[in-house]
């Protein structure tokens, strides 16, 4: 991870967050649904939306609810996590590139250590993105 890669990721932050939800949130989702008793995968469905949703759009129930699905499953509160983590990455105003830089690294790096495929290979397709040529 360099520089271009930096740009590239804030320049895609939409696209990345949107793969992020389908790649690696609704994969882990998906595979704790399949394995869930009916009671649990009951929690898990009905908090699916929030595990998407930007936190400053829930309101206090829905809090509460996304909070209960993420003690049911340690998978999916990683990944919820990890997203929040990412996120935070490219909305602190005041970091300079090269701890953006490292901050990225950092952030890959810890991710394909989780033992979760999804979020690992994530991880891989962040340090590959580049900005296409004539791009800035």
């Amino acid at each position: 991870i360099d520089d271009d890669t930096v740009s590239a990721v804030i320049a895609n932050r939409l696209h990345i967050m949107s793969d992020y939800a389908s790649k690696v949130i609704g994969d882990v989702y998906h595979q704790e649904v399949r394995k869930a008793s009916v009671a649990r995968r009951q929690l898990l469905r009905k908090g699916r939306k929030l595990l998407h949703r930007a936190d400053n759009l829930l309101d206090s129930p829905a809090r509460q609810r996304l909070q209960e699905v993420l003690a049911e499953s340690e998978r999916l509160r990683t990944v919820y996590e990890y997203r929040q983590q990412l996120q935070a990455i490219w909305q602190e105003k005041t970091a300079t590139r090269d701890l953006l830089v490292q901050r990225l690294q950092e952030w890959c790096r810890r991710a394909e250590t989780t033992g979760i495929e999804a979020l690992e290979k994530f991880a891989e397709q962040i340090r590959r993105y580049t900005l296409e040529p004539g791009r800035a």
